[in-house]
């Protein structure tokens, strides 16, 4: 979704959020106000990007293998930091840390060549049958399906989970203290009545959960 946004936003979001992440993704990701750049934003991650993407993470998790193969067509086509090759441990294709630029005839013949000694087809076909046979192997797999319902293990998200994890380390909860009481009432009050095992599966679900959307597959 494209969002358009002012300079001081801009401005705001480097103050409040960029002294909270690691110094190296902090390099690889700072806010230049004066790129002519689109910023995306996703979970807790900031970074520029310097084209948007075709990908459509629905066509990934569709379980059409056509669909998941034109996913993979468009993440090798604009990567970003979502799509990375390596080989024999080392990086092939893609960036490490920040995101990576989109594929120019450069990169794109560099990561042919790469492919040599892996993939048997003639010269300008094997980042085609790389592509394809990935596609394959994600559909064969199942392992996005097995991911998607890890993923959707959580129920009550962060704003939720704080609550029962409060309850586990039998500290007041300050999110309440700073809720007003009826808003504390309607919403959360149930969570702070629940039994203890309710409450330890709710946190460790949401600590599953955030881990699976955030992982490399």
């Amino acid at each position: 979704m494209r969002v358009l946004v002012s300079r001081e936003f801009l401005e705001s979001i480097e103050k409040n959020v960029l002294c909270e992440r690691p110094a190296w993704r902090v390099d690889a990701a700072k806010v230049d106000t004066d790129c002519d750049s689109a910023l995306l934003m996703s979970d807790h991650s900031l970074f520029l990007i310097s084209e948007l993407s075709e990908h459509n993470p629905l066509d990934l998790f569709s379980k059409s293998e056509d669909k998941i193969h034109k996913a993979i067509n468009d993440l090798f086509t604009t990567p970003q930091n979502n799509f990375r090759v390596f080989l024999n441990g080392s990086l092939i294709f893609g960036g490490l840390g920040g995101g990576a630029d989109s594929t120019n005839v450069v990169t794109s013949e560099a990561f042919e060549d790469a492919l040599k000694p892996v993939i048997r087809a003639d010269s300008g076909l094997r980042t085609k049958n790389f592509l394809q046979l990935v596609s394959k192997t994600v559909c064969k797999s199942g392992i996005l399906d097995q991911l998607l319902e890890v993923q959707k293990l959580d129920n009550f998200d962060i704003e939720g989970a704080i609550h029962a994890y409060y309850d586990i380390i039998s500290e007041s909860c300050p999110v309440c203290g700073e809720l007003g009481e009826e808003e504390v009432s309607h919403r959360y009050t149930s969570l702070h009545s629940i039994p203890m095992d309710e409450s330890l599966k709710i946190v460790k679900d949401y600590l599953v959960a955030a881990t699976a959307k955030d992982c490399s597959l």
